[in-house]
């Protein structure tokens, strides 16, 4: 289902050059620019070592990337030069084996370099439309749906870096020398559900019920597409249970996906904590879901049954996290690139108000990018 830990591969090192090259005059020397490019939040990391990630922080797989150029409106490529000094188009597309590139001749009305990371390969879907692109605007545009960004190694990625002058020419005496720095980040958010807690109201009296019994899982309140340039796509998804206080149409009308999961046989105990971890098993420490980022927080629904303390039938409950909390303080909007992990609580009072939402608190962390170098 969903992942713990994400691994990122791949550093990118750009070097764009402008060039002298006698007998093609595409572009003057003087309207070109030279450009290194680096990826500010890349971590290197080489085969049997590793670069620590900051604690409570993320890993991101970098598979293959698309570059492009852009002076806000329209895009460019580069140049390569052949043996025999001649201009010839530079690929795009690059595998996370390439490091460092060099493009000479970039066009003079550029001042900004745009990486798209995780675009499906050679005859990937994102990257075929990315060649169709002449334009930002149209690039921007491009949809991403979130069934398919759940896997962590598979996640698109994005960022740009806008060029900055260097004080001094280049060892060919070139002037026209600039710098970008880009920070490459998923375009979603994460969400991570790492426990569950049936809390006592007090804890000198006994729970309302002997034990709570989890069915099902699931997100709501949520857009199933987002655009590279972050916008939101689609039609919001909300059922809005809160409400209604009734949630059993809501578990019946979802289907297997990425939106829910099940439980099979989890019991709460009353004030004791069940870590996602041990519930899962298999490597897995949360429940997660990737969402796409912005001012709309989805709702976090527990589908569950009570076992009540007094004897008689089981009764279904159910309970809506429609607020995030950090550190006390609401979170009004789900930043791309960032982590959300909580731990599901709640108690009797919170149970007896079904149309009642409980804010969860959150602990915020980063998607870190890091070189890997692949092992056969």
């Amino acid at each position: 289902m969903k992942l713990r830990s994400l691994v990122l591969l791949a550093a990118l090192g750009f070097g764009l050059t402008a060039c002298n090259n006698d007998g093609d005059d595409l572009f003057k020397d003087e309207e070109s620019k030279s450009v290194t490019i680096s990826l500010a939040n890349v971590l290197p990391q080489s085969k049997g070592t590793g670069t620590q990630i900051p604690e409570g922080n993320k890993k991101v797989t970098l598979n293959d990337y698309y570059v492009v150029f852009t002076d806000g409106t329209n895009l460019y490529g580069g140049y390569d030069l052949t043996p025999e000094g001649k201009k010839d188009n530079a690929e795009k597309y690059y595998n996370a084996t390439t490091l460092s590139k060099t493009f000479h001749f970039v066009n003079g009305a550029a001042n900004q370099a745009i990486v798209i990371g995780n675009v499906g390969g050679v005859e990937g879907a994102l990257k075929k439309q990315l060649d169709g692109c002449s334009t930002l605007a149209a690039l921007k545009a491009l949809i991403c749906q979130m069934s398919e960004e759940q896997d962590e190694k598979d996640l698109t990625l994005y960022g740009t870096g806008n060029f900055v002058k260097k004080g001094s020419a280049d060892d060919e005496q070139h002037t026209n020398v600039y710098t970008a720095a880009i920070n490459v980040k998923p375009l979603i958010a994460r969400i991570e559900v790492t426990g569950f807690k049936y809390a006592k109201v007090d804890p000198q009296t006994d729970a309302k019920y002997s034990k709570i019994l989890l069915n099902k899982i699931a997100i709501d309140n949520y857009y199933p597409a987002v655009q590279l340039d972050g916008t939101y796509s689609g039609e919001l998804s909300f059922y809005d249970v809160p409400a209604t206080g009734n949630s059993q149409n809501f578990f019946e009308s979802l289907t297997s996906g990425w939106t829910n999961d099940d439980f099979a046989g989890v019991e709460l105990m009353p004030d004791e904590v069940n870590t996602a971890a041990d519930i899962l098993g298999e490597g897995k420490d949360a429940y997660v879901y990737h969402v796409a980022a912005g001012a709309t927080i989805p709702h976090i629904l527990l589908q569950m049954q009570g076992v009540p303390a007094a004897g008689g039938d089981n009764v279904p409950l159910h309970i809506v996290a429609r607020g995030l909390l950090k550190e006390g303080t609401p979170v009004n909007e789900l930043e791309a690139g960032k982590v959300y992990r909580l731990s599901f609580e709640f108690n009797d009072n919170d149970l007896e108000q079904p149309a009642k939402c409980v804010e969860v608190t959150v602990t915020v962390a980063d998607w870190v990018v890091e070189v890997v170098t692949p092992q056969f």
